[in-house]
C-alpha cells in the first residue's frame, strides 16, 4: 500500500474512525464514557463529531446554547481521540429561520421545501454561512477542542454532502428524487443566466424550439417536457449553481482554518456515492430527465479536481460501494493523485454497515488511508452500550488497517 505523502496530508493523520449517530450525543455522561472505552479497545482513533447551527439555539433561532452539545463534548476532551468536526450550516437551518425566511427554503418540482437546506439561490446565504461557521468555530476555540482536531467537514448541502436534497434526508415528505430548482428566485435567476447567454429572446426561441415572445415568459421547465437544447441549459445551471457554492464554501473554510488554526486543520470534502457518468448527462438531455445521479447533481470528478486543487483532503461517502472505489481510485491515479488522501466511509445503512472487514479491505485495496465507520449503533445491541457480533467484527477491520498502516 502507498501511504499518502502529499503536501496536505497530516502528520498525525488517523485510520480507524468511527461516527456516533446523532442521538448517542442526549446520553448520560456515564453512559457516553464507557461507550468511549469500548472505542479505545477497538482501537478507534478518530472520532467524527458534529455540530450545527441548529445545537447552538434556543427557543429563538438566532441565540446560542450549548446544551445540547455540552456533555458529549465535554467527554470527548477526557479521550485522546483525534476528531473531525462537521461544521453543519446550510445543511442545519432552524425552522424558525426557514419560516421566518422563506426566500432561503430550496424548493423541488412539486412545490415541496426542503428542511434541512437553504436555497443555493437565498441571497444572504454566503454572509449567513461566515456567520454560522465562525460561531462554531469560535465555540471549538473557547472549547479547546480545536487543538485536537485534525480536520474540519466543509458543508455542502443535506447531511454535509455537495448534493441536492435526496429523499433518504428529507424525513418521508418526498418518496424520489427530484429536480430542486423550482422556488421564485431559482427561476429569476435562471431567466437571468439565459438571458446573459442568448441576449435576444429570439435567439433562445431558435435554440430551444420554443415561441417564447418575451424574456417574462421563460421559466425552468418541469422534467420530461423539454428534452435538447433548453434541458441541457437548465441541466447546466443546476450543476454550475451548485459548483459555484461548492467553491465559494471551501474558499469560507480554508479561511477560517488559516485564521483559526494557522491551516494546520485541514478542510475536508465529501464526494458522493455515485459519480455521473458521460452517458447518463447524454441520455438526460434526450430524454429531459435525469437519472438519480444527475437529480442529485453527484459531481465527483469535478468535485475531486477542485477539493486537490484547493489541498482539501476527500471522504468518499459510500466505499461499500467498491466498483465506484475502484472509479474514483482510477481517476485519481490517471490524474497523477495516485497518494492523494481519501477517506472511506460507509453509508449509513445496515447492509453497508454489516461487514466492516469487507470495508477494510476496500480500503487497502484501493489505497484509501482509513475507515469512517457509520454509524456506531450497528456495533451494539438496542441499549447503545452492549456490544453485539458485529463489534469483533469492527475490531478485525480496524486491525487490518492498522497493520497497513505500521
Amino acid at each position: 500500500m502507498v501511504i499518502a505523502t502529499n503536501p496536505t496530508t497530516l502528520a498525525n493523520i488517523g485510520r480507524c474512525g468511527i461516527t456516533d449517530p446523532h442521538a448517542y450525543y442526549q446520553d448520560s455522561p456515564e453512559k457516553i464514557a464507557k461507550r468511549f472505552e469500548l472505542y479505545q479497545e477497538l482501537g478507534v482513533d478518530t472520532l467524527r463529531v458534529e455540530m450545527s447551527w441548529r445545537d447552538f439555539l434556543s427557543d429563538e433561532d438566532g441565540e446560542w446554547s450549548d446544551k445540547s452539545l455540552r456533555f458529549y463534548l465535554n467527554e470527548v476532551r477526557k479521550t485522546k481521540f483525534r476528531v473531525k468536526f462537521i461544521v453543519g450550516t446550510i445543511m442545519a437551518p432552524p425552522a424558525k429561520f426557514l419560516d421566518r425566511v422563506p426566500a432561503a427554503r430550496i424548493v423541488n418540482e412539486d412545490g415541496v421545501f426542503s428542511r434541512n437546506t437553504v436555497s443555493y439561490w437565498y441571497s444572504g446565504l454566503k454572509a449567513l454561512m461566515l456567520k454560522e461557521s465562525k460561531r462554531q468555530f469560535d465555540y471549538l476555540r473557547t472549547t479547546g477542542l480545536l487543538a485536537r482536531t485534525d480536520y474540519v467537514v466543509a458543508d455542502f448541502g443535506p447531511a454535509g454532502e455537495p448534493i441536492y436534497p435526496a429523499a433518504w434526508t428529507m424525513g418521508g415528505m418526498v418518496d424520489r428524487e427530484t429536480f430542486w430548482c423550482y422556488g421564485d428566485n431559482a427561476k429569476k435567476d435562471f431567466r437571468q443566466k439565459m438571458i446573459a447567454r442568448y441576449r435576444t429572446i429570439s435567439k433562445a426561441n431558435s435554440a430551444w424550439k420554443t415561441t417564447f415572445g418575451s424574456w417574462s415568459e421563460v421559466t425552468v421547465p418541469k422534467p420530461g417536457t423539454t428534452p435538447g437544447q433548453q434541458w441541457e441549459d437548465v441541466l447546466k445551471w443546476y450543476r454550475d449553481t451548485k459548483r459555484a457554492f461548492i467553491s465559494s464554501q471551501i474558499e469560507l473554510f480554508k479561511g477560517l482554518v488559516h485564521e483559526y488554526t494557522n491551516d494546520r486543520v485541514k478542510v475536508l470534502v465529501y464526494i458522493p456515492g455515485s459519480d455521473i457518468r458521460d452517458e447518463e448527462w447524454k441520455e438526460a438531455i434526450k430524454t429531459g430527465a435525469g437519472s438519480v445521479s444527475i437529480r442529485l447533481m453527484c459531481d465527483s470528478r469535478w468535485l475531486i479536481d477542485t477539493a486537490v486543487s484547493k489541498g482539501c483532503v476527500l471522504q468518499y461517502t459510500g466505499v461499500d460501494n467498491r466498483p465506484e472505489v475502484e472509479f474514483l481510485r482510477s481517476y485519481l491515479d490517471k490524474s497523477g493523485h495516485s497518494d492523494y488522501p481519501i477517506w472511506g466511509e460507509n453509508a449509513g445503512d445496515p447492509g453497508p454497515a454489516n461487514d466492516p472487514v469487507s470495508l477494510a479491505t476496500t480500503v487497502v485495496n484501493n489505497r484509501l488511508i482509513g475507515l469512517d465507520y457509520t454509524h456506531s449503533h450497528f456495533i451494539f445491541e438496542k441499549d447503545g452500550l452492549t456490544p453485539n457480533p458485529r463489534f469483533d467484527v469492527l475490531r478485525a477491520a480496524y486491525k487490518i488497517l492498522k497493520k497497513v498502516r505500521n
